[in-house]
This record gives structure tokens, sequence and C-alpha cells, in this order.
């Protein structure tokens, strides 16, 4: 079941490129969020992890720090961990880095940490929150996005 009428499936691509927008004035001034990049990984989903995701939040033409994160959610899916478990170390090696994992949520739905990011009382342009993985040319299916979720930092 999904909250919105439409959500978009990823059936096969060789890049992957999520974006989304919203107006700084749609959102509280001085205030901290997050971007959460909500889906779904279907049970033959292929390729999604052969490379971590580049995440990255821009405020007008602020860019951020990018971040690294993973879609694979190995650590939910202990059988796929036993066959497959070595390829994400193998990643991880390979590229040199230590991405983020997908936590799962109460409603079933797995999310990615995109970013954080802050409302000045000044600001007045959008605020856009990304993830892409364009490097690893491989083909890829079965990521299921419902969207990006933006919600209040403590």
């Amino acid at each position: 079941m999904y909250r919105f009428d439409k959500v978009g499936e990823v059936k096969a691509a060789e890049r992957l490129e999520i974006e989304g927008k919203i107006r700084s004035q749609a959102l509280s001034p001085e205030t901290n969020y997050g971007a959460y990049l909500v889906f779904k990984i279907s049970d033959d989903a292929y390729g999604l992890n052969s490379i971590p995701c580049e995440t990255f939040v821009a405020s007008g033409d602020r860019l951020l720090p990018t971040n690294t994160a993973t879609l694979d959610d190995t650590i939910n899916r202990p059988l796929h961990a036993l066959f497959y478990g070595n390829r994400l170390h193998k990643m991880k090696e390979r590229v040199g880095l230590n991405p983020a994992a997908p936590s799962k949520r109460q409603d079933g739905w797995l999310e990615m940490h995109i970013g954080d990011f802050f409302i000045g009382a000044a600001d007045t342009g959008d605020i856009t929150m990304a993830v892409t993985e364009v490097k690893g040319h491989q083909l890829k299916g079965g990521l299921i996005v419902e969207g990006i979720h933006v919600r209040l930092n403590p």
C-alpha cells in the first residue's frame, strides 16, 4: 500500500538520478531539516549495490556537503546477505568509501538519508535534494520510489 496515488519504479536503467525540490518559503524559517529518500526494493531487484549513490542537498546556489549511501538493504534480508554480502564488502574496497545503509521504517518502507539543511530567515530560493548513481555503468532495476520526505531535525 502506498501513501501516494503513484510511485515510481526503476525497471531497467544504467543511470539513477532522483531529484526533488521544495521552495524554502514553504518551510519554517530558522529551522533545521533532514531529507530522506523513501523507497522499497522489489524481490527481483538487481544492480542496486554495485556502487554507492551520491546524495546532496543544495540551497539556492549553495551546495551542502555531499554524502554517499547505498540502496542495498542486505541488512534487512538475511538470506540475501548470506549469498551476496561479499559484493558489498568488495564495493567498499573498490570505491574506498563506507556508505550509509538505508534504515527500515515502521511502515515497511526503507529510507536513505540524503542530507541536512537549515532554512534561514532570509532564504527565498529552492532547496534541491538529489540521489544519483551515474558512475557505475551497471544495469539496475527493482527500485520503487515513494518520494523524498523532508522533516524537522531535532
